[in-house]
């Protein structure tokens, strides 16, 4: 027999291997769906409970704000029970003339007070409940992280749990893919092991049956030989028989034939014929029984095989059955560990199936725990997060409302007690306040006159010691705005000692810093707001003077309260007007009240005349101090000997005839208009020494005395002469920025390419222009041009503009272009002249010009100071001097108001061998600019 194959047993196992691998990756899905699930929802639960304790925090804000604004209501309304208990005191009736109403002040002053200490109170309350506010979020990050942590703890549990089912799922199945294996390897044996049983049993049988069959075959033989030995010995006996008596007949023959004699041959041949007839007769006896026998023999045998075959038959019936009985029994086995196995495949699925069930609800139910759990420690951290804030809430409405009355001190009670009795103490009697008053309308009078000295003063001082003009001027603002208001405040504290009878010096020193604070921001926000106008950023006109005036103001009032507020005096109205007059005292010191009038006019001229005399007196000063540490005086602006390493430009010029101007009581003679034509002098920004060196050239060309009127003077630029070697041109770094490197503002070409001054509308006057101070010279309508001639000594700038001049002032006398105005160089020093005659008039001196500026601008203090006039006179005609060198020196125009793009060129690069831009292509010579 082969071996045997249970197809059937084999393909239930390939199923029942197929479905353990798809039910393990079903519960494996559900795991990691319910695991993804369950993140979901811890995510979603972090994020609520974030959002959740930001409406804690911010509830516990509210509430804590919301606290102190209750008690510090409770705070005002103490306060206005103390106020309406003083105000019901009150008379409405004057104690005295000079005392005035003092009893019914000092109860509205009470009563204020209270109010007023009431609401600093509540402010106090409300800022310690928002102090409380804002602290309580610092332990929010803590909680914040407490969240995160729990959440992320969940998640990795979660992770675990998810591991471990995963884990789980995997070893049940590689457990029942080995049980499968296992039970089919047994099946597959006891099927084998049935096989070779029924094999050895069938086998057996065989054998067992060869054996019988043999056995009785054995049996059979024995049987037939048996039947064979009888028959022979039957026929044996019979032949033995027949022997016998033959042999009988035979002896009897013998017998008788012994003794007697021969017989006669027929007796004998009778005689032998009855014996052979007997022996005969034995034969035939003898051969019938042995056919008998025989036969006899044969039946047996016949008969002995029949039931040989018989008994095989029998015997191999007996084996079939026996075969029979044992395929049946081994159908059976088979059937049975069929449907064993069957049985057995479907125990160890449903086994597998239960178990991947429980092994996922399992893991379903601990993602549910987790989740729920963290759930519920996030409604635990919600209840005490509530609970904590309310009890928080409550504590702090307690401790702030234990400010307020109680045996705690200081409390509101006893301080409204405290203060309003010191509010009640500063009330004056009438006479008192208007003396107060009258001492400070006095102090800002003097100081409006005075501080131009102050502030010319420290201007000239700065100067001197190096800064630029700009530089001076802010410093001049600024810090002498800050010593005038020192003084100020420091006076009126005295004068108000005086009065209330204290020490005169109590309170000197933060009167005189509060002062200083004061006439300091004073200063800096008219410089400010002249800055700005000049810059264009306040607009024109009116909208400029109420913009200039808001800042003054703002100015003003920042400086009396940031003076109150360094010196730690409570920020109180009189303190603010204070403050604010001794400001606005330095800003109209320093402002232009020649538009104001034959008053302002007035006033300008003794704040001029302070001015001059201050900054004569600082000029002096800083040179011996500079002269007393040894110092070198720095090159002036706008001299001729600033050259490069020491080495002295060398000079070149126009030069035009020498007039003589003559009045009846002086004589002042005119020096050579000498106008460099390499260089010219833009004041509306400071002059920097570039190091340039002109051309050795010099063009010179003498006019005759002009008797044109004034605004018809000959121009040198349209002279048939000169029409191809002067050029007038203005030099700048960024022609369209309204401040210089320095912060000074400038003109500026405009978004139209047109070249606008620093104040279109300004009142400053050419003189205020050239002499080129701060804060006149940012209100200013001019713009200052230079004639270029073969080249300029200083370069004011990598760009340049030309200005086509004849066509300008062809079409301001055709009355095309209009509200614009050209003052030659020639016009310039012609009013200057005219002025230093009249200044020579007024003084009764003989001033020779010439000889004044013959040493350059170091040259004319000098000068002055052998004419023996006094520091004021002096100063003012050291100023004219200066001016008339500088103009006469730099050949300078003013063009005033907004000049037109189509009248200019440029801007170009002032750079050697790039194009000048002149419309003849020409060169500027060996100019550099920076």
């Amino acid at each position: 027999m082969a071996a045997i194959k249970f197809d059937d047993k084999g393909h239930k196992y390939q199923v029942a291997l197929a479905t353990t691998s798809q039910t393990t990756a079903t519960g494996r899905q559900k795991v990691e769906t319910e695991h993804t699930t369950s993140l979901q929802k811890l995510a979603e639960s972090e994020n609520n409970q974030l959002a959740r304790m930001e409406e804690f925090y911010a509830q516990a804000g509210e509430k804590y704000r919301a606290a102190g604004e209750k008690v510090g209501n409770e705070a005002i309304a103490l306060g206005e029970q103390k106020a309406s208990a003083w105000e019901s005191q009150i008379k409405n009736e004057d104690d005295s003339i000079l005392d005035g109403p003092l009893t019914d002040n000092r109860l509205r002053a009470k009563a204020e007070a209270a109010r007023e200490v009431a609401k600093q109170y509540k402010k106090g309350l409300i800022q310690e409940a928002k102090k409380q506010a804002d602290a309580v979020g610092q332990g929010k990050a803590k909680d914040i992280a407490a969240i995160h942590n729990v959440a992320n703890q969940s998640r990795q549990q979660l992770q675990t749990l998810q591991q471990q089912s995963l884990d789980n799922l995997n070893a049940v199945e590689q457990q029942v893919l080995s049980q499968l294996e296992q039970a089919q390897t047994q099946l597959t044996q006891t099927a084998n092991q049935t096989r070779q049983t029924t094999l050895q049993t069938l086998n057996q049988q065989e054998v067992a049956q060869m054996q019988l069959l043999d056995a009785y075959g054995q049996r059979q033989v024995l049987a037939i030989d048996r039947d064979a030995q009888k028959a022979i010995a039957s026929i044996q006996a019979g032949i033995n028989q027949a022997t016998t008596n033959l042999q009988t007949v035979l002896q009897d023959t013998q017998n008788q034939l012994q003794g007697m004699p021969a017989p006669p041959p027929e007796e004998l041949s009778a005689a032998l014929a009855d014996i052979l007839a007997q022996f005969d007769n034995a034969v035939a006896q003898v051969q019938n029984q042995t056919e008998q026998g025989i036969a006899a023999s044969e039946q047996g045998i016949i008969g002995g095989g029949q039931q040989v075959v018989t008994g095989v038959r029998a015997i191999a019936q007996t084996g079939l059955q026996e075969s029979a009985a044992v395929a049946e029994q081994a159908k059976t086995t088979l059937t049975n560990l069929h449907q064993g196995a069957i049985n057995t495949f479907n125990q160890i699925q449903q086994t597998f199936t239960t178990t991947i069930t429980k092994t996922s609800e399992t893991a379903f139910t601990g993602f549910a725990q987790t989740t729920q759990g963290v759930d519920t420690a996030f409604n635990q951290v919600n209840q005490n997060l509530d609970s904590n804030f309310q009890k928080a809430t409550n504590d702090l409405e307690t401790g702030l409302r234990g400010a307020l009355q109680g045996s705690k001190q200081p409390n509101l009670e006893s301080d409204i007690e405290k203060y309003a009795q010191e509010a009640a103490e500063q009330e004056q009697p009438r006479w008192k306040t208007v003396l107060k008053v009258l001492l400070v309308i006095a102090v800002i009078v003097v100081a409006i006159v005075v501080a131009p000295a102050v502030i010319g003063a420290v201007g000239a001082v700065a100067g001197a010691l190096g800064a630029s003009a700009a530089a001076a001027g802010t410093i001049g603002a600024v810090v002498g705005g800050a010593i005038v208001g020192a003084v100020a405040g420091a006076v009126i504290q005295v004068g108000n000692n005086a009065i209330d009878g204290k020490n005169l010096l109590d309170g000197v020193g933060k009167a005189a810093l509060v002062g200083a604070i004061g006439g300091a921001l004073g200063g800096a926000g008219g410089a400010l707001g002249n800055a700005l106008g000049q810059a264009g950023k306040l607009g024109a006109g009116l909208t400029q003077s109420v913009l200039k005036f808001g800042i003054d103001v703002a100015f003003d009032i920042a400086g009396g309260i940031a003076g109150d507020l360094a010196v730690g005096n409570p920020i109180t109205v009189e303190g603010i007007l204070i403050g604010a007059g001794i400001g606005a005292a330095v800003q109209i010191s320093t402002a232009n009240l020649g538009r104001l009038g034959k008053f302002g006019r007035n006033v300008e001229g003794m704040q001029t005349r302070t001015f001059q005399a201050g900054e004569q007196f600082g000029t002096s000063l800083g040179g011996k101090v500079k002269g007393a540490f040894g110092g070198v005086d720095a090159p002036k602006v706008g001299s001729t000997d600033a050259g490069v390493g020491g080495v002295k430009t060398p000079e070149t010029g126009v030069r035009y005839p020498q007039t003589e101007v003559t009045d009846p009581q002086s004589q002042v003679k005119s020096p050579p208009a000498e106008t460099s034509t390499g260089r010219g002098t833009q004041l509306d920004e400071p002059e920097t020494d570039t190091g340039s060196v002109r051309q050795d050239t010099t063009t010179e060309t003498t006019q005759p005395p002009s008797t044109k009127s004034p605004g018809e003077e000959q121009n040198l630029a349209t002279t048939a002469k000169n029409q191809e070697q002067i050029r007038i041109i203005r030099q700048d770094n960024d022609f369209a920025s309204p401040v210089n490197d320095k912060g000074n503002t400038k003109s500026r070409i405009a978004d139209d390419g047109s070249l606008v001054p620093t104040n279109p509308d300004g009142s400053a006057t050419y003189i205020e222009h050239i002499y080129g101070g701060y804060p006149a010279k940012g209100d200013s309508p001019y713009t200052s041009f230079m004639v270029e001639s073969g080249g300029v000594a200083k370069a004011y700038g990598a760009f340049e503009v030309e200005l086509d001049l004849p066509r300008l002032q062809a079409d301001i006398a055709s009355g095309k272009l209009k509200n614009v105005e050209v003052l030659a160089p020639e016009k310039i020093s012609g009013m200057i002249k005219e002025e230093i005659a009249q200044i020579a008039t007024s003084f009764n001196k003989n001033i020779d010009v010439d000889t004044a500026i013959a040493k350059g601008p170091q040259g004319i203090p000098d000068y002055v100071a052998s004419l023996g006039l006094s520091k004021k006179q002096s100063s003012k005609l050291v100023r004219k001097l200066q001016a008339y060198y500088n103009t006469t020196r730099d050949s300078e125009y003013l063009i005033k108001g907004t000049i037109p793009a189509t009248y200019l060129q440029g801007p170009y690069s002032t750079k050697v061998g790039e194009p000048s831009g002149t419309a003849g292509g020409g060169n500027k010579g060996g100019s550099t600019g920076e």
